[in-house]
């Protein structure tokens, strides 16, 4: 080859390379003997593969130089290039009639040439069912069948794949023929049409209930001192009391779910609660230790309100008695025999709806036992007094007055107004007025 062009050159070697490839070392052997006068390394690795050879070439290297060895490195590509995808094949009636070639790739050499390989056609699997013409009208849905297609283009075998739901008995399915879902078919022969039964329907029955709603009330876990056993249940701060309308069936203490220590606790056993503020416990719960060895026994208070504001109503209610009333507990024969009047106690805190707390009292009158009804007499507080260290005003909430006026505006204001109109306007404490009568609204000029 006396010639200086490069494309001379490359036709000669590629003139010059063998139809098929030879796989091994013998033409390397057979250069080295014409070109390297020195012998092979005692050592060779050869690494060959389809990916990753650079790479582990690469740690090879690396490891043996750090060992100290002395390392070269050689790489060498037959020529054939990866897997690339070059287009798509169109199908019709099970045959492959023509390839669009969307990406042919580049620098394919002449012996080497790059081969054309089709996919192996997809799955028969997940078709989705359909109603066949035959079957009656029907809105089930969802069910998918995979099948097994013979050497005759007929379904030899099928397993279904998903149920779906909302089919009936006698309705009978299908698949598809032709496009991207169904099974490819010859138009120009008959054939006939695979179809399923439904022979039986399974449907899935359960029921559900709501027990309703639970409320947290206060935590009274502060209080627990290990010899105090009754407690007033609080909700946002306020004691609320619990009862049960007339005539309603409905077990008050049943109502309430309390734990100890995450522990259930058995109304009538572990509490006594029938209804109203208090909850006595049979035993004391224990609070925190003086040398902080224990916390305490910690208390959850859940309270049923069943449907919302259906089953339980929560309703403020003025006080009556309050804090610095004076109250006498009276003898009554007919309720407890040989009870006499008591001295008069100072109120110091509301515990309940029907529950006081006041100063101690040593006097006459006592009766041990706690089931006695006996009659108060109520004397309203007529001056501020000073209670447990704090001033208690004798102002009453049942005294202040409830009054609120209000009516609806007829007309915009806007920043510069100087007007204002109302639907009526009826003047305040006034006897003569006081009658919802048309001749009573007036409009008000506001200056």
């Amino acid at each position: 080859m006396n010639s200086n062009l490069l494309s001379d050159w490359l036709g000669y070697i590629n003139s010059n390379r063998p139809n098929e490839e030879e796989f091994g070392l013998e033409r390397l052997r057979e250069l080295y003997k014409k070109t390297v006068s020195h012998n092979l390394a005692d050592k060779v690795v050869i690494v060959g593969g389809t990916n990753g050879k650079g790479t582990t070439v690469e740690y090879l290297k690396n490891f043996l130089i750090e060992s100290g060895s002395n390392v070269g490195v050689y790489t060498s590509s037959t020529g054939r290039t990866g897997i690339e995808f070059i287009g798509t094949a169109a199908v019709s009636n099970g045959h492959i009639v023509s390839v669009a070639i969307t990406n042919p790739g580049s620098g394919y050499l002449i012996g080497s040439e790059p081969v054309v390989v089709f996919d192996a056609p997809l799955s028969y699997s997940n078709i989705p069912l359909i109603y066949s013409e035959d079957s009656p009208a029907g809105v089930g849905t969802q069910a998918t069948v995979d099948i097994v297609v013979g050497q005759g283009s007929s379904v030899i075998d099928f397993n279904l794949r998903n149920f779906g739901y909302s089919y009936a008995q006698n309705q009978i399915l299908t698949v598809a023929t032709g496009g991207s879902t169904g099974i490819p078919t010859d138009t120009n022969h008959s054939f006939k049409e695979f179809q399923l039964t439904v022979d039986k329907v399974d449907s899935d029955k359960f029921s559900a209930w709501h027990f309703g709603e639970l409320e947290r009330l206060d935590n009274i876990n502060e209080e627990f001192d290990g010899v105090k056993r009754k407690f007033t249940i609080k909700r946002n701060g306020s004691p609320v009391t619990v009862r049960a309308a007339v005539g309603s069936n409905v077990d008050v203490k049943s109502t309430l779910l309390i734990f100890i220590n995450d522990v259930l606790q058995v109304p009538g056993e572990a509490y006594e609660f029938n209804g109203g503020s208090v909850i006595n416990f049979a035993e004391a719960p224990k609070g925190r230790s003086s040398d902080g060895s224990y916390n305490g026994d910690t208390c959850k208070i859940l309270f049923y309100k069943g449907t919302g504001d259906v089953d339980v109503t929560f309703n403020d209610v003025l006080p009556t008695v309050k804090d610095g009333d004076e109250l006498s507990v009276r003898g009554d024969e007919s309720l407890v025999p040989n009870s006499v009047d008591q001295e008069s106690r100072l109120t110091t805190e509301i515990i309940s709806t029907d529950t006081v707390e006041t100063n101690p009292y040593y006097g006459r009158g006592i009766d041990p036992n706690p089931d006695h009804a006996r009659t108060v007499t109520w004397c309203k507080q007529t001056v501020d007094k000073v209670v447990n260290g704090k001033i208690v005003s004798k102002a009453r909430e049942l005294n202040s007055a409830l009054v609120n006026p209000k009516t609806n505006l007829i007309q915009s204001v806007g920043v510069g107004s100087t007007q204002i109109f109302v639907e009526s306007v009826i003047p305040f404490f006034n006897p003569d007025d006081e009658n919802q009568t048309t001749k009573n609204q007036q409009t008000i000029r506001i200056v």
